[in-house]
């Protein structure tokens, strides 16, 4: 979840790819922006959405941006927006 406190990144609910990159609806509409804290982002990237991930399986990003091997065993549950 989010922590509700102060933002400072803009994150694209519908992830920015090759196949919408050139979408201006993707990637400025403002709808498919949220605020949110350095952490909260990392946090998003490192356990993807449903129908998509920022990293293979067992890895993550850690608070400073670092891609870390985490294991399979320790994958997280997917982000679910407030």
């Amino acid at each position: 979840m989010l922590c509700g406190g102060r933002g400072d990144i803009a994150h694209h609910k519908v992830w920015v790819d090759d196949s919408n990159v050139d979408d201006p609806s993707a990637v400025w509409d403002p709808k498919n922006l949220v605020c949110v804290c350095q952490t909260c982002h990392n946090r998003i990237h490192s356990t993807g959405k449903a129908d998509s991930s920022a990293t293979a399986d067992g890895y993550r990003f850690d608070d400073e941006g670092n891609l870390i091997y985490i294991g399979e065993e320790n994958k997280s549950d997917k982000i679910k927006w407030k």
